[in-house]
């Protein structure tokens, strides 16, 4: 029998080694180091202001783990952490029956799964799934520039590094670029301005997706100085460089900027000794995964994002 108590309750010897492991799961399979994100998650935790679960088994063994966050009626479930998938389905029902999901108006969870039958869980539980996948491409430092032919006239747009000022520009250039596109859901569930400020700021100034990296982060141009495009770049470890973020603007696609803007990022990451440089992409959006395919990103892992 599987129960679930509070996680603020338990001690940190007995949370420390569940994050342990989770990060070296995390650094084995993707080359994140999520360790910035636990010392986060249990600052959190000690300090009671972080809601989460343990789940125990009939010996009173931890058994599994998640936490979730209330934010604007929307129910945020962090991590779905289980050795055995049976337990899964007892975390979603205690976080569905508590007193933060009878709050919110939806629930969502962005996950690196660790077994196909969370997807079953979430399924069962009346989720809807978009499955998203992690590429990477290998850098290779003796050839910084191996796709300079395939770059377009750079004479159209100018690529200038990142600027803070430039913030609200870009909150409108994601709305507009993903505006009516279902895989938006994951960054602002309602396309609403305020939705992306808060997701432009969550890669900015908090380790969620690795520690944002203005030196390789971008924004494009026009000649008349209207914001045509933009690449946002984290490191997720000293190797791992990762595309957190890209968008071209609707009226300049086609013109090759979206592909520029990634073979620039690839070429400044390798010279700043990177190894690889990875990204993640939904599944259902064709159009960027044949650009990345393109571009030589190749499979590696999978997340999924789920919401009801």
């Amino acid at each position: 029998m599987i129960t679930c108590q509070d996680w603020r309750d338990a001690s940190p010897d007995e949370v420390g080694p569940l994050f342990d492991a989770e990060c070296a799961r995390w650094y084995r399979s993707l080359g994140w180091d999520y360790r910035p994100c636990c010392r986060v998650l249990e600052a959190g935790r000690s300090e009671r202001r972080l809601p989460g679960l343990l789940a125990r088994d009939a010996d009173n063994r931890v058994a599994g783990w998640t936490y979730f966050v209330l934010h604007e009626q929307t129910l945020h479930i962090g991590n779905l952490v289980a050795e055995n998938p049976a337990v899964v389905p007892a975390l979603l029902h205690a976080i569905t029956d508590g007193e933060q999901a009878r709050q919110a108006r939806r629930l969502s969870c962005f996950l690196y799964p660790r077994s196909p039958e969370v997807e079953t869980a979430l399924a069962e539980s009346r989720f809807a799934i978009e499955r998203h996948g992690y590429r990477q491409r290998r850098l290779d430092r003796g050839a910084a520039r191996t796709d300079g032919a395939a770059r377009p006239d750079d004479r159209e747009f100018l690529l200038r590094g990142w600027s803070a000022q430039a913030t609200s520009d870009l909150v409108g250039l994601f709305a507009r670029a993903y505006e009516g596109m279902p895989q938006a859901r994951c960054f602002a569930p309602d396309g609403r301005p305020g939705q992306w400020a808060a997701y432009v700021a969550q890669i900015v100034h908090s380790p969620a997706c690795g520690r944002f990296d203005p030196a390789l982060s971008l924004l494009a141009e026009t000649r008349a100085g209207d914001l045509a495009g933009a690449v946002l770049v984290t490191a997720l470890s000293d190797r791992t460089a990762h595309i957190a973020q890209m968008a071209v603007a609707a009226g300049y696609r086609g013109r090759g900027l979206g592909e520029r803007l990634v073979l620039s990022v690839c070429e400044q990451a390798c010279n700043a000794r990177y190894d690889r440089i990875t990204l993640l992409v939904a599944e259902s959006n064709d159009r960027a995964s044949r650009l990345y395919a393109r571009l030589r990103f190749e499979p590696a892992a999978a997340f999924l994002f789920a919401d009801r």
